[in-house]
């Protein structure tokens, strides 16, 4: 038999949160879900959010903010250029990566499109795990063919 060992805060390294922020959401019964599902024709682009309960579109958007997070919003300098959020922001990068010029974006699907539109040339097979339909959508509309790479077992439901 084995034993049970409880550990104490110092020995686990465990993140601490409380949520700061909550937002109410309305859970439509199932049947309509569905209903709403089909009416858009299982295309999540077609859905309304409050057609559904999480989200499973977005990689992003869907956990609570902390409280560093939106003070940095309250903080932060969005001038449209010359924003001191900015140059913060390079120096970081810089100082972690070495990276001493960049492009930011303000999402992935944005990065994703200016990288496509550089590097996919038509004709180009470009291989994938199951991304994103944006991820597909990018690569296609500049003639490139993608290849998914899922084992079967990646497309049981």
């Amino acid at each position: 038999m084995s034993k049970i060992k409880f550990y104490t805060r110092n020995e686990v390294p465990v993140e601490m949160h409380k949520v700061k922020i909550v937002q109410k959401l309305e859970l439509l019964p199932a049947k309509e879900r569905l209903k709403k599902m089909e009416e858009a024709g299982f295309n999540t682009f077609m859905l309304h959010n409050g057609d559904i309960f999480m989200d499973m579109l977005t990689d992003s958007g869907v956990n609570a903010m902390s409280d560093n997070m939106q003070s940095a919003m309250l903080r932060a300098d969005d001038a449209y250029a010359g924003s001191e959020t900015f140059y913060r922001m390079q120096k970081k990068l810089e100082e972690l990566f070495g990276i001493k010029h960049l492009l930011p974006t303000h999402q992935g699907r944005a990065c994703e499109h200016i990288l496509a539109t550089h590097f996919v040339k038509p004709g180009n097979c470009i291989i994938m795990n199951y991304h994103f339909t944006t991820s597909k959508a990018h690569v296609t509309r500049l003639g490139g063919h993608v290849v998914e790479l899922v084992k079967d077992e990646g497309l049981i439901a």
